[in-house]
């Protein structure tokens, strides 16, 4: 749709899938991974609303994971035990006599079997322990997003019975400047009970694709303010997805095109149906645009070294005659 409208006045879009397809993300002038977008135009503008079938959606990669199974003693900023791109931290920030250290699995004390990952075993390693008093204190959580989108956090936490009985969890777009909550606060269960808390932030503005995106986890309620007492913490993980591949046809059938693996490190192979396939161009772009490998793709399934790019996230794009193809692809 092609139209024209007075400058400065709001408008709104909708992207509305057809029977069989789900919305994956808006392009062009305006990036957001909601279906509903508002805008003001100054100029020309141009939106392209992408779509995926609806059993084919990104499935959840990894970003960031805390186990804490090497943790010992106090600490005042904790690493992540993994992160796909970006590290992300985890520190305590406030007034009074609050710290974080942790604890070793004990069978009367025990860690949490919760949202294990990445082959971490049961009642092993330690835990994180937020220290009373913890009301004027705040566990941050620093986890950049970049280059993904509907954004999830889980974690396990229990408290002692001299701790924070209340939680709730807020995220900051600007890096602490403004904090917004994402539910209401929780009843935090105690020890030996654990529970895992999971909080689905897609479609909260300013999470996906955000290399200063702030999580902190604020505790109140009674015994916040107490000298003893604890607030605990187990299997942190925050995982999102990549926009799906973008397939555009001109008069040919739809192929089936993969590019694995993904996350790659040393090499990823471009693989395209043989059936569908036509010798074509293929590039690699950043993600602000910037031109990095281009070849000429002769055969369905071709390999292509990526070992001496930084980490990060890259488009490879492949284009012939007939249709043209987008992808995104992790390099680790």
């Amino acid at each position: 749709w092609n139209g024209v409208y007075f400058a400065s006045v709001p408008m709104q879009a909708v992207a509305i899938p057809n029977p069989g397809y789900a919305f994956s993300h808006w392009e062009g002038d305006l990036d957001s991974d909601r279906a509903k977008v508002e805008f003001t135009p100054s100029g020309d503008f141009s939106l392209t609303a992408h779509f995926v079938p609806a059993g084919d959606e990104p499935t959840d990669t990894l970003l960031h994971y805390w186990h804490f199974n090497n943790l010992s003693g106090t600490a005042t900023s904790i690493a992540s035990d993994y992160s796909l791109l970006e590290s992300g931290t985890i520190t305590y920030p406030g007034s009074g006599d609050g710290y974080m250290d942790s604890r070793t699995h004990r069978a009367e004390d025990p860690v949490s079997n919760l949202n294990l990952l990445m082959g971490q075993q049961s009642d092993q390693g330690a835990v994180l322990r937020a220290r009373n008093p913890s009301h004027s204190r705040e566990l941050i959580i620093h986890a950049p997003t970049t280059g993904f989108d509907k954004i999830k956090v889980a974690y396990a936490t229990t408290r002692t019975s001299n701790g924070a009985k209340r939680q709730s969890l807020h995220y900051s777009p600007d890096g602490g400047i403004t904090w917004k909550p994402t539910v209401q606060g929780y009843e935090v269960p105690l020890l030996p009970q654990w529970e895992l808390k999971e909080f689905n932030l897609s479609g909260m503005q300013g999470v996906a694709n955000n290399p200063d995106l702030l999580l902190k986890i604020v505790f109140w309620g009674e015994s916040a303010t107490g000298s003893t007492g604890n607030n605990r913490f187990d299997n942190l993980s925050i995982s999102g997805t990549t926009y799906f591949v973008n397939v555009e046809e001109t008069d040919y059938a739809q192929p089936r095109v993969t590019l694995y693996p993904n996350p790659a490190r040393d090499h990823i192979i471009l693989d395209i149906d043989p059936t569908h396939f036509r010798e074509g161009n293929m590039k690699m772009f950043t993600l602000d645009g910037r031109p990095i490998m281009s070849k000429r793709i002769t055969s369905a399934q071709t390999t292509l070294s990526i070992a001496d790019l930084p980490k990060g996230i890259y488009i490879v794009s492949f284009t012939n005659a007939l249709y043209r193809v987008s992808l995104r692809v992790v390099k680790q």
